[in-house]
């Protein structure tokens, strides 16, 4: 792949949710010095739940956008890798706001230029809750009840989903123990009405419940 050949995408909505992924689960690797260089974008799903999040959006998102081939990597931990290599990649993602190696180190955050577009805000928290977020019922209690949950070690990141939540007229609890919530049910319905799921498998829970009230 020659650097005539990959793409440098102009701020859109596809972008700010990849944004969203990496902020989640992927990861930024850059390492450039005499005898050593690696500059990849990774981003992490679960084989047993998320393949066809992984096959059927992540990996044409991340071609897509950069034009580049995404290579694929299974391990005996039911994980999947989506991996793609460029220097210039990495700079760009890094001139867009996102950090290489270790994001609660580094403080990774959602970038100014996605809050100043609501737009791009609501993609931008689909892509987390996809991957770092989860949707389930409120068991044994209130089984046709829901709950959103985002959750990270990043607190800087959850200051900003939350911010994120307010910002986009929603109600989200207090972060408590690494943890923010949507438990107001209209407020769950509208979440899946206006900024949806990308993620198949959290879908797919959403009805289940849903038609079970």
């Amino acid at each position: 792949m020659t650097k005539r050949e990959l793409k440098f995408p102009d701020k859109c909505r596809q972008l700010a949710e990849f944004v969203g992924i990496i902020l989640g689960d992927g990861n930024i690797y850059s390492l450039n010095r005499p005898g050593a260089c690696l500059n990849c974008i990774r981003v992490v799903g679960n084989s047993m739940t998320e393949k066809e999040y992984m096959f059927g959006f992540v990996k044409p998102l991340m071609e897509s956008l950069f034009g580049v081939n995404v290579s694929v990597y299974f391990n005996d931990r039911h994980e999947i890798f989506l991996t793609m290599h460029g220097k210039s990649i990495v700079r760009y993602l890094q001139d867009i706001g996102l950090v290489c190696g270790n994001k609660i180190k580094a403080g990774a955050t959602i970038p100014g230029w996605i809050f100043e577009n609501k737009r791009y805000l609501q993609v931008c928290v689909r892509g987390l809750i996809d991957t770092d977020g989860s949707i389930y019922p409120l068991k044994p209690h209130y089984p046709n009840l829901l709950q959103i949950c985002f959750k990270s070690k990043n607190p800087i990141l959850l200051q900003d989903m939350r911010k994120a939540f307010l910002e986009l007229g929603y109600h989200p609890s207090k972060i408590t123990w690494n943890k923010i919530y949507l438990t107001r049910q209209a407020e769950i319905d509208k979440y899946v009405n206006e900024i949806g799921f990308s993620n198949s498998h959290h879908y797919k829970r959403y009805l289940t419940v849903r038609k079970q009230a």
